[in-house]
């Protein structure tokens, strides 16, 4: 695990100018876009960057996309946790 964050640190810096924020701003890039860029990191596989992509679009509004039919799907107890059924 700290390996990953270390290179995810690294990434970020070398990537993004070391402003994680540019991983998914502008906001109006598409959240398949996002969901790659995520991807990319260490131990982040497609699951954990739709999740994520969620989160950033949902519940932090970040992401100026509207969330697919069928999220439901993606985490099922998230959406339980953040009481979205």
């Amino acid at each position: 695990m700290a390996h990953a964050i270390s290179s995810a640190a690294f990434d970020v810096r070398d990537e993004y100018a070391g402003d994680a924020r540019k991983i998914w701003r502008p906001a109006n890039n598409s959240r398949a876009e996002v969901t790659e860029r995520l991807t990319k990191f260490r131990q982040i596989g497609r699951h954990k960057a739709e999740v994520a992509t969620y989160l950033l679009a949902e519940v932090f509004d970040e992401l100026d996309i509207v969330t697919p039919d069928g999220v439901e799907q993606v985490c099922p107890a998230l959406l339980t946790y953040l009481g979205a059924q």
